[in-house]
């Protein structure tokens, strides 16, 4: 059992030490990869809500006024990604 517990602690120190090398010695570059991760999300969330704003305001000026609601919903569902347009398909089935 205490060669099992030993074992367990020299894991647990070589991946400690090889963490601490990591951001000593900037191996691998990773404030550049962190720096990227937060422009490229930031860049995704302008371009979802600039494609709402498109969205919205092409429903106001096609004159839906108040059912606007519907393809702003199908807009975020289809921007999120999971579930495509299924929202938009269910407020405006196209006529047979």
């Amino acid at each position: 059992m205490l060669g099992l517990g030993a074992a367990a602690a020299a894991s647990l120190l070589t991946a400690v030490a090889i963490g601490l090398a990591v951001l000593r010695y900037r191996l691998y570059e990773i404030d550049v990869l962190i720096s990227r991760a937060v422009v490229y999300g930031l860049l995704s969330a302008a371009l979802a809500g600039l494609y709402l704003a498109v969205v919205a305001a092409a429903g106001g000026l096609s004159g839906m006024g108040r059912s606007l609601s519907a393809p702003v919903l199908s807009a975020a569902d289809s921007s999120g990604g999971s579930t495509g347009c299924s929202s938009a398909t269910a407020a405006h089935p196209t006529p047979p």
